[in-house]
């Protein structure tokens, strides 16, 4: 049989490429060896979580042991993609359809895309991607909140010739009945484990900018991504405090174990644009500002030194 795998938040792309072929549990486990042992934390590279990589090697052993003949190849006539975005550009689905359709272009197989609505399709906010800045969190000059769904955001890619090399991949993207993104959509179910409902998917392309800083978005809690709260903030400024700890979601989430202190949002109003005020609130209470910036962040590859710089010279004025 012939298997087509995609990892998606789980490893590094710049690592991908070590497990392109896999014909036996010991060379899978040769192989993820080198990933593990060769894998760091810096601008360029982000640090694999233990579990995640275990998880992946489990489920990469486990489907071996099952078949008796497999083979990472190419093999297709066609690839079927479907995922339900959330309209943001740091999540990472996108970045996923872009390296599908870049691997679809360069082995001349056509790709086939289900299109879904896009929850947060009711309004477009947010800076442009600087593209000095390009990441798999990030790969496209869009704003945070793009409007589109999958399918327009892949002829999109198609169309501005974003794929390597100018490719152009053979896309057919199958439409939405009846779609009008004015119209509330809730999802059904969640799109993955730490957006947890429609208020969190809401509140994804506000919150989700605390995940460059030592702020915890509720990783680690039943209420990820509707709330935000840190250790480092003055307690007698909120009344609200939770405590992370590992679950389905986040086996290490950050500040596991201790009291952060902050603001529970899960009751505010319906999001049409993205909130900053949050944000710079928790800058203004954070008890050492040098180092709420993260330095180095699978999030957020930036100049410390000039946010700190404006967040002191222009929003607290």
């Amino acid at each position: 049989m012939n298997v087509l795998t995609i990892d998606l938040d789980y490893m590094s792309t710049n690592y991908a490429k070590l497990v392109d072929t896999i014909y036996s549990n010991d060379f899978a486990n040769k192989r993820w060896g080198e990933f593990y042992k060769n894998t760091y934390y810096s601008e360029d590279h982000f640090k694999v979580n233990i579990d995640n990589w275990l998880f992946i090697l489990d489920v990469y052993t486990k489907a071996i042991a099952e078949c008796t003949n497999v083979a990472f190849g190419y093999e297709h006539d066609s690839i079927l993609f479907d995922l339900q975005d959330v309209g943001t550009r740091f999540y990472t689905f996108v970045s996923t359809l872009h390296y599908m359709m870049e691997a679809c272009a360069s082995l001349d197989i056509p790709l086939v895309l289900l299109d879904r609505p896009n929850p947060n399709g009711h309004y477009i906010d947010g800076p442009v991607l600087d593209m000095r800045y390009k990441s798999f969190v990030g790969m496209h000059p869009v704003p945070i909140a793009h409007g589109m769904t999958l399918g327009e955001f892949a002829n999109m890619i198609n169309g501005e010739g974003w794929l390597n090399n100018n490719l152009k991949c053979d896309l057919t993207v199958i439409p939405i009945s009846n779609y009008n993104r004015k119209n509330p959509y809730l999802l059904p179910i969640k799109p993955s484990p730490n957006l947890p409902n429609p208020k969190a998917i809401n509140l994804y392309p506000s919150l989700c900018l605390f995940e460059g800083t030592n702020v915890s978005v509720g990783r680690g809690t039943e209420t990820q991504f509707q709330v935000f709260g840190s250790p480092y903030f003055e307690a007698q400024k909120y009344t609200y405090q939770f405590i992370p700890k590992p679950n389905f979601g986040a086996k290490t989430p950050k500040h596991k174990g201790q009291i952060c202190y902050g603001k529970y949002l899960k009751k505010t109003a319906f999001l049409n644009e993205i909130q900053l005020n949050w944000l710079i609130e928790a800058y203004q209470n954070s008890k050492n500002k040098s180092v709420f910036f993260k330095r180095f962040n699978f999030f957020f590859f930036i100049n410390i030194k000039l946010l700190n710089y404006l967040f002191t010279k222009i929003f607290l004025y």
